[in-house]
Protein backbone atom coordinates (compact mmCIF):
# COMPACT_ATOMS: atom_id res chain seq x y z
CA UNK A 1 0.00 0.00 0.00
CA UNK A 2 1.66 3.66 -0.84
CA UNK A 3 1.46 6.03 1.61
CA UNK A 4 -1.47 8.33 -1.02
CA UNK A 5 -3.53 5.22 -0.34
CA UNK A 6 -3.16 4.66 3.34
CA UNK A 7 -3.61 8.56 3.68
CA UNK A 8 -7.04 7.69 1.55
CA UNK A 9 -7.84 4.73 3.52
CA UNK A 10 -7.34 6.40 6.92
CA UNK A 11 -9.25 9.37 5.99
CA UNK A 12 -11.98 11.06 8.70
CA UNK A 13 -14.71 9.29 6.98
CA UNK A 14 -12.96 5.70 6.38
CA UNK A 15 -11.94 5.87 10.35
CA UNK A 16 -15.47 6.96 11.38
CA UNK A 17 -16.90 4.39 8.97
CA UNK A 18 -14.41 1.83 10.74
CA UNK A 19 -15.47 2.87 14.07
CA UNK A 20 -18.92 2.61 13.43
CA UNK A 21 -18.47 -1.02 12.45
CA UNK A 22 -16.35 -1.89 15.28
CA UNK A 23 -19.12 -0.59 17.44
CA UNK A 24 -22.10 -2.26 15.87
CA UNK A 25 -20.09 -5.65 15.79
CA UNK A 26 -19.52 -5.23 19.82
CA UNK A 27 -22.58 -3.83 20.58
CA UNK A 28 -24.89 -6.98 18.38
CA UNK A 29 -22.20 -9.76 20.28
CA UNK A 30 -23.23 -7.94 23.95
CA UNK A 31 -26.67 -7.99 23.08
CA UNK A 32 -26.30 -11.86 21.71
CA UNK A 33 -24.57 -12.68 25.38
CA UNK A 34 -27.15 -10.66 27.05
CA UNK A 35 -30.00 -13.42 25.14
CA UNK A 36 -28.29 -16.31 26.78
CA UNK A 37 -27.86 -15.25 30.00
CA UNK A 38 -31.27 -15.17 31.77
CA UNK A 39 -29.93 -17.32 34.76
CA UNK A 40 -32.36 -15.34 37.47
CA UNK A 41 -33.13 -16.15 40.94
CA UNK A 42 -37.07 -16.22 41.16
CA UNK A 43 -40.50 -17.69 43.05
CA UNK A 44 -40.73 -19.41 39.67
CA UNK A 45 -39.15 -22.65 38.37
CA UNK A 46 -35.75 -21.44 37.33
CA UNK A 47 -34.91 -24.83 34.81
CA UNK A 48 -38.13 -23.49 32.99
CA UNK A 49 -36.12 -20.44 32.86
CA UNK A 50 -33.40 -21.31 31.00
CA UNK A 51 -34.54 -21.33 27.45
CA UNK A 52 -31.93 -19.62 25.32
CA UNK A 53 -33.32 -16.65 22.96
CA UNK A 54 -32.13 -16.01 19.58
CA UNK A 55 -33.53 -13.04 17.06
CA UNK A 56 -35.04 -15.81 14.70
CA UNK A 57 -37.41 -16.46 17.81
CA UNK A 58 -38.66 -12.80 18.85
CA UNK A 59 -42.01 -13.32 16.54
CA UNK A 60 -42.21 -16.32 18.95
CA UNK A 61 -42.53 -14.06 21.89
CA UNK A 62 -45.82 -13.56 23.81
CA UNK A 63 -47.44 -10.22 24.18
CA UNK A 64 -46.96 -9.09 27.41
CA UNK A 65 -48.86 -6.49 30.06
CA UNK A 66 -49.27 -5.36 33.57
CA UNK A 67 -50.76 -8.16 35.56
CA UNK A 68 -48.46 -10.77 33.76
CA UNK A 69 -46.46 -13.04 35.59
CA UNK A 70 -43.85 -15.87 34.84
CA UNK A 71 -40.54 -16.84 33.00
CA UNK A 72 -41.27 -14.21 30.08
CA UNK A 73 -41.63 -11.66 32.33
CA UNK A 74 -38.48 -12.25 34.49
CA UNK A 75 -36.60 -12.18 30.70
CA UNK A 76 -38.29 -8.63 30.01
CA UNK A 77 -36.93 -7.27 33.27
CA UNK A 78 -33.57 -8.67 32.72
CA UNK A 79 -33.63 -6.63 29.71
CA UNK A 80 -34.65 -3.26 30.39
CA UNK A 81 -32.59 -4.02 33.56
CA UNK A 82 -29.79 -4.27 30.97
CA UNK A 83 -30.52 -1.00 29.31
CA UNK A 84 -30.59 1.02 32.94
CA UNK A 85 -34.29 1.40 32.17
CA UNK A 86 -35.79 -0.95 35.47
CA UNK A 87 -34.43 -1.33 39.00
CA UNK A 88 -37.37 -3.13 40.68
CA UNK A 89 -37.34 -7.00 41.56
CA UNK A 90 -36.32 -9.53 39.74
CA UNK A 91 -39.54 -11.68 40.30
CA UNK A 92 -41.80 -12.60 36.92
CA UNK A 93 -44.67 -9.95 37.94
CA UNK A 94 -45.70 -7.24 35.56
CA UNK A 95 -46.48 -4.58 37.97
CA UNK A 96 -46.70 -0.38 37.49
CA UNK A 97 -42.61 0.17 38.07
CA UNK A 98 -42.07 -2.29 34.84
CA UNK A 99 -44.93 -1.17 32.95
CA UNK A 100 -43.50 2.75 33.14
CA UNK A 101 -39.90 0.95 32.04
CA UNK A 102 -41.67 -0.48 29.06
CA UNK A 103 -43.18 3.11 28.33
CA UNK A 104 -40.00 4.92 28.88
CA UNK A 105 -37.84 2.48 26.20
CA UNK A 106 -40.88 2.35 23.81
CA UNK A 107 -40.62 6.19 24.11
CA UNK A 108 -36.47 5.96 23.41
CA UNK A 109 -37.11 3.84 20.16
CA UNK A 110 -39.72 5.47 18.84
CA UNK A 111 -42.88 3.34 19.42
CA UNK A 112 -45.96 3.83 20.52
CA UNK A 113 -45.51 4.39 24.50
CA UNK A 114 -48.49 1.90 25.59
CA UNK A 115 -46.61 0.01 27.88
CA UNK A 116 -47.60 -2.77 26.36
CA UNK A 117 -44.58 -5.57 24.80
CA UNK A 118 -45.54 -7.13 21.70
CA UNK A 119 -42.94 -8.02 18.48
CA UNK A 120 -41.39 -4.63 17.93
CA UNK A 121 -40.97 -3.87 21.20
CA UNK A 122 -39.39 -7.16 22.11
CA UNK A 123 -37.19 -6.59 18.74
CA UNK A 124 -36.11 -3.27 20.14
CA UNK A 125 -35.15 -4.76 23.66
CA UNK A 126 -32.70 -6.86 21.79
CA UNK A 127 -30.87 -4.40 20.19
CA UNK A 128 -31.34 -1.71 21.99
CA UNK A 129 -32.20 0.44 18.95
CA UNK A 130 -35.24 1.61 17.28
CA UNK A 131 -35.94 -0.96 13.92
CA UNK A 132 -37.98 -0.37 10.81
CA UNK A 133 -37.14 3.12 10.47
CA UNK A 134 -37.37 4.55 7.13
CA UNK A 135 -33.84 6.67 5.41
CA UNK A 136 -34.66 9.97 4.98
CA UNK A 137 -33.15 12.55 3.38
CA UNK A 138 -33.81 15.66 0.94
CA UNK A 139 -37.23 15.70 -0.20
CA UNK A 140 -38.71 12.95 1.97
CA UNK A 141 -42.22 13.91 3.86
CA UNK A 142 -44.53 12.48 6.52
CA UNK A 143 -44.55 11.57 9.59
CA UNK A 144 -41.42 10.09 9.98
CA UNK A 145 -40.14 13.60 9.28
CA UNK A 146 -41.94 14.94 11.80
CA UNK A 147 -40.78 12.66 13.85
CA UNK A 148 -37.28 13.38 13.33
CA UNK A 149 -37.64 17.19 13.66
CA UNK A 150 -39.08 16.89 16.56
CA UNK A 151 -36.35 14.70 18.15
CA UNK A 152 -33.70 17.35 16.52
CA UNK A 153 -35.36 20.05 18.19
CA UNK A 154 -35.57 18.36 21.75
CA UNK A 155 -31.53 17.67 21.41
CA UNK A 156 -30.99 21.31 20.37
CA UNK A 157 -30.18 20.96 16.63
CA UNK A 158 -33.34 22.85 15.23
CA UNK A 159 -34.98 25.86 16.12
CA UNK A 160 -38.08 25.46 13.36
CA UNK A 161 -41.42 23.77 14.23
CA UNK A 162 -41.78 20.22 13.03
CA UNK A 163 -43.41 20.25 10.12
CA UNK A 164 -43.32 16.79 8.20
CA UNK A 165 -40.90 18.07 5.12
CA UNK A 166 -37.12 16.73 4.92
CA UNK A 167 -35.61 20.68 4.14
CA UNK A 168 -32.37 21.92 3.61
CA UNK A 169 -32.53 23.37 7.21
CA UNK A 170 -33.33 20.18 8.30
CA UNK A 171 -30.60 18.67 6.75
CA UNK A 172 -28.24 20.87 7.83
CA UNK A 173 -29.69 20.01 11.83
CA UNK A 174 -29.45 16.37 10.65
CA UNK A 175 -25.53 17.12 9.56
CA UNK A 176 -24.78 19.16 12.71
CA UNK A 177 -26.36 16.41 15.07
CA UNK A 178 -23.97 13.52 13.01
CA UNK A 179 -21.25 15.90 13.35
CA UNK A 180 -21.22 15.76 17.12
CA UNK A 181 -22.00 12.36 17.62
CA UNK A 182 -19.03 11.28 15.45
CA UNK A 183 -21.33 9.64 12.34
CA UNK A 184 -20.95 10.06 8.72
CA UNK A 185 -21.81 13.56 7.93
CA UNK A 186 -24.02 13.32 4.90
CA UNK A 187 -27.07 14.67 5.65
CA UNK A 188 -29.24 11.75 5.42
CA UNK A 189 -31.02 9.58 8.15
CA UNK A 190 -29.98 5.95 8.45
CA UNK A 191 -30.07 3.24 10.95
CA UNK A 192 -26.89 4.50 12.74
CA UNK A 193 -28.22 8.42 12.76
CA UNK A 194 -31.41 6.61 14.11
CA UNK A 195 -29.60 4.59 16.82
CA UNK A 196 -28.13 7.80 17.88
CA UNK A 197 -31.05 10.14 17.88
CA UNK A 198 -32.87 8.05 20.26
CA UNK A 199 -30.12 7.20 22.94
CA UNK A 200 -29.68 11.74 22.71
CA UNK A 201 -34.08 11.19 23.15
CA UNK A 202 -35.97 11.48 26.51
Amino acid sequence: MTERQADQFYSPTWVSLLEEVKEQATDYVGKYQLMLEFVVSSPFDTKSCLVPVTVNQVSDQPLLQIGDRGCKVIELQKLLAHWNLYSGAIDGVFGVQLERAVQTFQHRVFLPDDGVVAVSTWRSLYTGAPINMPILQIGSAGRAVVLLQEVLQAVGHATTQPHGNFDQPTETAVRQFQRRQGLVVDGGVGACTWRMLSKSWR
